[in-house]
């Protein structure tokens, strides 16, 4: 559990703050603090972290609360006059959006809040922030934060604070934290079995993403399905999602599709 705990080491980044709740083992936080009496840090949970490649890093007090995925793809509808047919092309797959929600218990959340919106200002390389999600996914991801929100209702008394906090997935880290899950994305170092270990050569005519999958799978649109088979490559060039569709790939390159 500890190591689950502690992935965020792996990628040089120092814990910003631990400060509370109170961790009777170690003496550390506030003995005050109400929040000692919900959880005993790194003990009851896998918790949740965000970090910057040798920066800092911020982990939740508590185990993932409120989640939620959501995928909005760009749709092409084609409507004909006297048809009743729709014809949809697929424009782009769409951004995957991870969304937490939950709280910061006792008087711990005031600087738990801090902390987490100063990662939130410091800026990241094209790799983005690394976001770790146990339970939810195999590989430590990478994102960028879209927005962020703290709050304490108006009839609320004591000292906890609610949060919101909104990711753009951009990828995946080479980091596997979760034994437990199964991977939802193909190993790109490896041939796909069955179909999938089809492979195409780049030549100077088909050197990208998009030119790939016009040529292979009959629709530039489908670029995004190269791609998840290669991921890994284009994560190690630091290659964003944004522009990997027409990113130019080396003549003589092997990718999967």
């Amino acid at each position: 559990m500890a190591a689950l705990d502690q992935g965020f080491r792996q990628f040089k980044a120092k814990l910003l703050t631990t400060q509370a709740p109170y961790d009777p083992s170690t003496g550390r936080g506030d003995e005050d603090d109400t929040a000692r009496y919900i959880v005993v840090p790194g003990q009851h949970f896998m918790r949740p972290w965000l970090a910057i490649r040798g920066g800092a890093a911020f982990q939740w007090p508590l185990g993932l609360e409120g989640f939620s995925l959501s995928v909005d793809p760009t749709l092409g509808t084609h409507r004909y006059i006297g048809d009743n047919k729709v014809i949809i092309d697929v424009v782009h797959a769409g951004e995957e959006h991870f969304s937490m929600s939950g709280s910061f218990p006792g008087k711990s959340a005031a600087a738990l809040v801090r902390a987490l919106k100063d990662i939130v200002y410091k800026q990241a390389g094209p790799e983005g922030k690394i976001l770790w999600l146990p339970e939810v996914v195999t590989y430590a991801q990478r994102v960028q934060v879209v927005r962020f929100t703290a709050d304490r209702a108006r009839d609320q008394r004591g000292w906890d604070m609610d949060y919101t906090i909104e990711f753009v997935r951009l990828g995946i880290t080479s980091l596997k934290l979760d034994p437990d899950v199964k991977p939802t994305r193909p190993q790109p170092t490896k041939p796909p079995k069955g179909n999938s270990s089809r492979s195409v050569t780049v030549d100077a005519k088909h050197n990208s993403l998009r030119k790939i999958a016009s040529w292979k799978l009959g629709n530039a649109s489908k670029w995004r399905q190269v791609y998840d088979k290669n991921e890994k490559w284009f994560i190690k060039q630091k290659v964003s999602i944004s522009k990997a569709p027409d990113y130019r790939l080396a003549i003589g390159m092997k990718v999967f599709y």
